[in-house]
C-alpha cells in the first residue's frame, strides 16, 4: 500500500500545480503535515489519513478522483474509504458520525483557514480567483473561516487551531472596530 501512496501523492501533486495560487502543491502539502500531526493523537489508520490529505482537494472533483485511486490498483475497499474521506471534506457532510480519517483530513484542510495566514489566503482566493468585490469577499472569508472553525471535529485539531483561532477573532473584531470608527468619522463630516 505504501507504494501506492507514493502514486498518489505524486498524482495529487500534478493536481496541485494546475489549481488557483491558493489552493497548490504547498496548500496540499500543509494539510498532510497537519494531518499527520493530528493522527499522532487521533490514531486513525496512517494510511488512510496521509492519502486522504494528498487526496482531499478532489472533494470537488469526484471523476477525477475516482479515476486516480482506480488507477494506483488499491483494493476496492481501501478506494471505497478513500472515496469517503475525500467527499466528506466538506463543512456541510462531515459530521460526528464520519470515519476518524474524515474528521483528521477535514480538521487538516480547516487549520488552512484559521489564524492570519488562513484569512489572507482566503481572502486573496476570494478576490483574484473567485473573483468577488471586495466586500462580498471580506464576507464570504469571515464565514467560511467560522464555519470550518466550528466544525472542527477532532480534540487534537481544536487544540492545534486555538491559537489561531484567537488570531482570527482578534483580527475580525479589530476590523469590525475600524470600520465603526471609519462609519463615524464619515458621518461627523
Amino acid at each position: 500500500m505504501w507504494e501506492c501512496l507514493r502514486d498518489i501523492q505524486i498524482k495529487a501533486s500534478l493536481f496541485y500545480l494546475k489549481q488557483d495560487p491558493y489552493h497548490n502543491l504547498k496548500h496540499g502539502e500543509r494539510v498532510v503535515s497537519y494531518a499527520m500531526k493530528i493522527n499522532q493523537s487521533e490514531k486513525g489508520n496512517p494510511f488512510l489519513v496521509e492519502a486522504g490529505a494528498w487526496l482531499h482537494q478532489y472533494h470537488d472533483h469526484p471523476d477525477q478522483l475516482r479515476q486516480v485511486l482506480t488507477e494506483t490498483g488499491l483494493e476496492q475497499d481501501v478506494s471505497d474509504q478513500l472515496f469517503e474521506i475525500v467527499r466528506l471534506c466538506r463543512p456541510h457532510l462531515i459530521s460526528e458520525s464520519s470515519p476518524i480519517e474524515a474528521k483528521i483530513v477535514f480538521d487538516a484542510d480547516a487549520m488552512e483557514l484559521m489564524g492570519a495566514y488562513g484569512i489572507s489566503r482566503e481572502l486573496a482566493c476570494n478576490l483574484e480567483t473567485r473573483k468577488l468585490p471586495y466586500d462580498h469577499a471580506l464576507t464570504a472569508t469571515r464565514k467560511v473561516q467560522s464555519l470550518f472553525e466550528k466544525k472542527l471535529m477532532t480534540a487534537t485539531g481544536r487544540a492545534m487551531a486555538r491559537s489561531d483561532i484567537r488570531t482570527a477573532h482578534q483580527f475580525w473584531k479589530n476590523l469590525d472596530e475600524s470600520e465603526s470608527i471609519s462609519s463615524a468619522h464619515v458621518l461627523n463630516q
